[in-house]
């Protein structure tokens, strides 16, 4: 693993008991060199954060889909089933998809929030002080700046960052009897915005710390892996049940890329503020909701 001086930041030798830079004794080092084992709580963490996403947000939103699929059939038997190399008509996908997406989406952040409540909230607390300073003004206009022109982008090109049922039900191209319009926004921006939590904090914050503590990556390499297993949990909760074309694959990868790039960028460039990061995903996702 990798130990840092608790002073300047640098990574420390496994036999360099006093930072060469700045003199701090790291207590860390005096005990890896006398075999005491070392507290690796950031590596325990991030792995049961990464398990707990992997449980609830794929194996069990595959296993409510399916379920779901089932209810839904059964309580329109008259419903025909006419598309063909389709697992599903679209409206019982939307019904299906959407709903399980929502519930596992509710059940993994309260895991996390019982689990991990005490890091979450005092990170949530101390990225909300740094948030209004002043430093942060020039961060926050140019994201408005990016989120505006994201936004006008998406609008009128076949480009997106939200799971293509939703978008073909935001374009009224589908219909469910269980899901009225206003009714099915509702519930598109709660799934989208807890979401942007989960895969905020798990993918982006808890990622980031893990392999700076337990690696050597360069910045470049650990931005990358943010950007890829990012758009990976996303395709497993969101894309792994949907029936997609290669043209709607690749349009909504780019619309991914784009937007898990640039709040990567943001996160390591900045100021690893977990709360703004959340936000501007928040925002971002809504407004292409209610303006698609």
């Amino acid at each position: 693993m990798k130990i840092r001086c608790k002073n300047c930041y640098r990574v420390l030798n496994h036999d360099e008991e006093y930072c060469t830079r700045c003199g701090e004794r790291s207590l860390e080092v005096v005990k890896l060199m006398n075999g005491e084992i070392i507290d690796d709580a950031i590596d325990y963490k991030f792995k049961t954060n990464l398990w707990i996403y992997l449980g609830v947000a794929f194996l069990l939103n595959g296993v409510l889909s399916i379920i779901l699929s089932v209810f839904f059939k059964k309580a329109n038997p008259d419903l025909l089933i006419t598309e063909v190399g389709t697992a599903l008509p679209e409206s019982i996908a939307f019904f299906s998809f959407s709903n399980a997406a929502l519930c596992t989406g509710v059940i993994i952040l309260g895991v996390l929030l019982i689990t991990f409540y005490k890091d979450i909230f005092l990170q949530i607390k101390k990225d909300f002080v740094v948030l209004f300073q002043k430093k942060m003004l020039p961060h926050l206009l140019f994201l408005i700046i990016v989120a505006g022109a994201l936004t006008f982008i998406i609008k009128f090109t076949d480009v997106l960052v939200i799971p293509p049922y939703f978008k073909s039900f935001l374009d009224g191209s589908l219909s469910s009897v269980y899901d009225e319009t206003n009714f099915g926004v509702l519930k598109i921006c709660i799934t989208l915005a807890i979401y942007s939590f989960v895969i905020e904090y798990i993918f982006k914050h808890m990622l980031y710390g893990y392999l700076q503590e337990v690696t050597l990556m360069k910045e470049g390499t650990i931005l990358t892996l943010m950007v890829v297993l990012s758009m990976l949990a996303e395709f497993l909760t969101f894309g792994f049940t949907s029936t997609l074309t290669l043209n709607t694959f690749l349009y909504w990868l780019l619309g991914d890329f784009v937007l898990n790039y640039l709040l990567a960028i943001w996160y390591t460039a900045g100021n690893k503020n977990l709360l703004l990061n959340v936000l501007v995903r928040i925002i971002l996702l809504v407004l292409i909701v209610l303006f698609i």
